[in-house]
């Protein structure tokens, strides 16, 4: 079987959440604290398969041209960049995870090129992967960048927690809570 891409899709890497302004639907993915683990996969070997790809493609929203967004938290002790995407008929929520990211929130919002059920995420590059995880899967319909769980963090500290900085402007310096 030949696939070939021809659409263009953007996978950014952050530690923030987006400033555009989004409505993170519920996670459609059906194992989203799971490990994928793409250690020894060939190419066109499947990341996300036919069956664990079956609850999200029996979406109402699962159509061609309908925007979807995937997000996951990646770690490669990989050499090289790996391609992956969604594959069917075309290639669409593509990604690429780069060498030496730990635990990095990489997203990529797309719209469906192809809305089969027999669509799957495969690994599309060339050689074999070393060791390239995936973990916090999110998928569902509409734009979201925000890592899974991002609504469930908080921060808060009491006042006088923390010592008055002792760092010279523009320079590093050491706060240790009391």
């Amino acid at each position: 079987t030949t696939t070939t891409a021809s659409r263009t899709s953007t996978l950014t890497r952050t530690t923030a959440p987006s400033q555009v302004e989004e409505l993170c639907l519920p996670n459609q993915f059906p194992h989203p604290q799971h490990s994928f683990s793409a250690v020894g996969l060939p190419r066109w070997g499947d990341l996300f398969s036919i069956e664990v790809m079956h609850e999200v493609t029996g979406h109402d929203r699962w159509n061609t041209d309908e925007v979807w967004s995937l997000s996951f938290r990646a770690t490669s002790g990989d050499t090289e960049p790996r391609l992956f995407a969604f594959v069917g008929g075309t290639w669409f929520l593509v990604f690429s995870i780069p060498p030496g990211v730990s635990d990095e929130h990489m997203y990529v919002v797309d719209q469906i090129a192809y809305a089969g059920p027999d669509v799957r995420v495969e690994y599309v590059g060339s050689g074999t992967i070393g060791n390239v995880t995936l973990t916090d899967v999110y998928l569902a319909p509409g734009r979201c960048t925000q890592p899974l769980g991002y609504d469930m963090l908080t921060f808060s500290y009491e006042v006088g927690d923390w010592e008055p900085c002792s760092a010279k402007c523009g320079l590093d310096g050491v706060q240790t809570r009391s």
